[in-house]
């Protein structure tokens, strides 16, 4: 890999990870992070009382796929960068580490159930009762 990808592959670590007061993306990142995560878990509450699904439910999912995609891409990013994350791994290793780690297990439950249905139709209610799983991400 270049160096010019090690050093955007590095920014990019530093970005997603908790910020310092003096990086303002990484504190903007970590902003929107928690706002996504607010805006989903909010959405999800709404979806579960009938009268705002049937007023509201078109707008809801497309705002809860939205906010499930990024998670997607934010946790692709985390396992991307996790050679940073445990710099005294190699690459393999730390992504493994990272994956199996408690924030890397709570960061995929928080997508992975919402797509599950699309490969296992006939489970859809159990991975529904798994999306909340998502309150997690709040505590990481």
């Amino acid at each position: 890999m270049s160096e010019k990808w090690l050093k955007r592959r590095k920014r990019i670590f530093d970005i997603i990870e908790v910020g310092n007061d003096l990086d303002y993306i990484s504190r903007g990142y970590d902003f929107t992070n928690a706002f996504v995560i607010i805006i989903n878990l909010t959405v999800s509450i709404m979806l579960t009382f009938s009268e705002l699904e049937l007023k509201y439910g078109a707008l809801l999912q497309v705002i809860e796929a939205v906010t499930v995609a990024f998670f997607g891409i934010d946790y692709t990013l985390r396992v991307w960068t996790a050679r940073y994350l445990y710099p005294e791994l190699k690459e393999s290793h730390a992504i493994r580490e990272y994956i199996f780690s408690f924030t890397g297990i709570v960061d995929l439950l928080s997508f992975l159930p919402y797509y599950l249905p699309v490969f296992f139709p006939s489970g859809t209610v159990a991975f529904r009762m798994i999306r909340i799983i998502r309150i997690f991400r709040l505590f990481r």
